[in-house]
């Protein structure tokens, strides 16, 4: 007995095993209740097949083993046997029967039934098979819990791996991954695009044939190389074929010894960048330029003035003239504070409904001495109209005024200046023409470009920044408007803004 209890199995860990004993003969359950009980098993008892199932089918405290007797009156054997894995397929089920034959045998094991005890049988007879059949229970019910466990784990791998591969595929940055023979692995669609490629290349590919870089292949070689100074991240500056500038950062993953197994490529557009680098250095030489030559010729009349030399009339002419220079110099600022607030939207707009024709006159006013002075006329007859929109009226006049300033500017001296706003339908489209220099068809994408400026001989000598129009693309843009241009050299330009009925 020692043995049997130093045996003791368990149905579910660290629980005693439970069995059902369902027999119509009454010294054959209790036989087998005590001997099952001094073992430290958990018993319950049935009388008849009915209520074996009845206690075998219950969803509390269920049973790891059923000793079921085969021939019983109303619900035979067989049945319950049926019943019971039908409510459990993991429960072991053993027949306990009289009538032990090979077909008895068979119906048994069609039924799920472990073995059969025939009778009569001895203690250990019995207890044999049942520690068996527990043992056999424990098992398969390990099997299954570590198989649902794997499956868990298989889900939540392929989980994590959708996870990784949806971050990978939104990153705006290109990424690729090689192996240690410079074999392509992985790469996300922004790869794909930066480097023009229509379909994913096989994995394996020889990176060589993916990227047709060979600055790239250099940085990669030598990140995969054996050499200590190459296992930090290399940054290095590349072109790629359509000169854009790409950040290349190349990172090897290494083993447990040390030995790159692949390296890791993420690949920044830094070509609005670069093209940023080259605006800054050609607005620092266009500011140095246009405020040099103002504050320069300010500074001579300043000093004929003072020591004398510029007197009475001469006196007051100079004085006109360095008041001219300033307002030019005070003009280039003004647009630089403008446009850099616009840019950052630091710009509080106090929005109030108001009459278009109204900016256009104020814009018209500012440009009516310079007009008079070069013999040009402004006509502004199509303006009288009632369209009105929400809008910050110091927006609405700087528009207007770089527009027409500019038709003012680079018109034809004698030249014209025609001014229209028409509302239709709702929405109102404000005209602005001249019969000035024109612009150059290849020039028309960029004039609404910051810094940007047309240099030939019709424009030589008018001063300027170039941010007029960007600032003037900026509010019309902040209004949700649009604005188009079109010219042909020697004949005159068109600016024609459109403010749709949902955006007033």
């Amino acid at each position: 007995m020692k043995e049997a209890s130093a045996h003791l199995e368990h149905g579910t860990e660290g629980e005693k095993a439970r069995i059902l004993v369902v027999d119509d003969e009454p010294g054959i359950r209790d036989g087998c209740r005590k001997i099952l009980a001094s073992e430290g098993y958990a018993v319950e008892v049935a009388a008849d097949g009915l209520d074996g199932c009845a206690m075998a089918t219950r969803k509390q405290d269920p049973f790891d083993l059923a000793l079921v007797d085969l021939k019983m009156p109303g619900m035979d054997g067989i049945q319950v046997l049926s019943k019971i894995r039908e409510h459990d397929p993991e429960i072991i089920t053993i027949v306990i029967t009289a009538y032990a034959t090979l077909e008895t045998a068979i119906q048994a094991t069609r039924q799920g039934a472990y073995g059969y005890v025939p009778k009569p049988f001895t203690p250990d007879e019995l207890l044999l098979l049942i520690r068996k059949g527990l043992e056999k229970r424990r098992l398969s019910l390990r099997t299954k819990r570590l198989q649902e466990e794997r499956e868990r784990d298989l889900l939540e791998i392929c989980r994590e791996r959708n996870r990784c591969r949806a971050i990978i595929n939104h990153m705006t940055d290109a990424l690729i991954v090689v192996n240690r023979h410079q074999q392509f692995a992985l790469a996300n669609p922004a790869a794909m695009a930066m480097f023009r490629k229509q379909e994913m290349p096989a994995v394996g590919t020889p990176l060589g044939d993916c990227l047709e870089n060979p600055r790239l292949l250099e940085l990669v070689r030598g990140v995969l190389s054996d050499t200590d100074e190459f296992r930090e991240v290399t940054g290095k500056e590349i072109t790629l074929r359509d000169n854009r500038a790409a950040m290349a950062n190349i990172a090897p993953f290494l083993d447990d010894t040390g030995s790159a197994l692949g390296a890791v490529i993420v690949l920044g557009d830094i070509t609005e960048l670069k093209q940023l680098e080259k605006a800054k250095a050609a607005f620092i030489s266009m500011v140095s330029h246009e405020l040099k030559s103002p504050l320069a010729a300010i500074e001579n009349f300043a000093e004929l003035v003072l020591k004398g030399t510029f007197k009475g009339d001469k006196a007051r002419e100079a004085l006109g003239r360095m008041r001219s220079r300033a307002e030019g110099a005070r003009k280039m600022i003004d647009d630089l504070l403008n446009f850099s607030a616009l840019e950052a939207g630091a710009i509080a707009r106090n929005k109030e409904r108001m009459l278009l024709k109204d900016a256009i006159e104020d814009a018209v006013a500012t440009q009516r001495d310079l007009a008079k002075e070069r013999g040009i006329t402004i006509d502004t007859g199509q303006v009288d109209c009632e369209a009105a929109m929400s809008a910050d009226r110091d927006d609405m006049v700087k528009l207007f005024t770089n527009l027409i300033s500019n038709a003012v500017k680079y018109n034809k001296e004698g030249g014209r200046v025609t001014v229209s706003c028409t509302d239709c339908d709702g929405s109102v489209e404000i005209v602005v023409n001249d019969t000035g220099v024109g612009i150059p068809r290849r020039h028309l994408d960029n004039v609404f470009d910051e810094f940007y400026r047309i240099r030939n001989e019709g424009t030589k000598r008018i001063g300027g920044t170039g941010l007029g129009l960007a600032i003037v693309k900026k509010i019309v843009d902040a209004y949700y408007g649009e604005i188009s241009v079109e010219s042909e050299p020697g004949k005159g330009t068109t600016f024609t803004v459109l403010f749709r009925g949902g955006e007033r």
